[in-house]
């Protein structure tokens, strides 16, 4: 493998994370413009910015006790074989520690 694909994937990589977190720290701004506009999407010339909602569910007892049965059975099957997988190969990378 040559220095400069290894070199250049790690710069990404990097890049990537700081791109993200950027987006993050603009995210806020631009939901409470689009709030105080009054509506729910805000166009521009660069293109159409709206809010979104994802609803995270919390259950109740009896289904967290249902879905505790259900990895205790996953783990059973896993370990006598009666489970099976799939595998996919992926690179992962880790940045040095500063």
């Amino acid at each position: 493998m040559n220095k400069e694909t290894l070199e250049r994937y790690a710069e990404l990589k990097r890049q990537q994370k700081e791109i993200e977190e950027e987006i993050k720290s603009l995210s806020g701004p631009i939901l409470e413009e689009i709030q105080n506009l009054g509506g729910d999407k805000l166009t521009s010339p660069v293109g159409t910015f709206s809010i979104e909602v994802r609803k995270t569910w919390k259950y109740s007892q009896s289904v967290k006790s249902a879905e505790e049965k259900i990895k205790e059975l996953q783990a059973t099957e896993k370990a006598d074989g009666t489970a099976t997988f799939d595998e996919m190969k992926f690179v992962k990378f880790y940045a040095p520690k500063q």
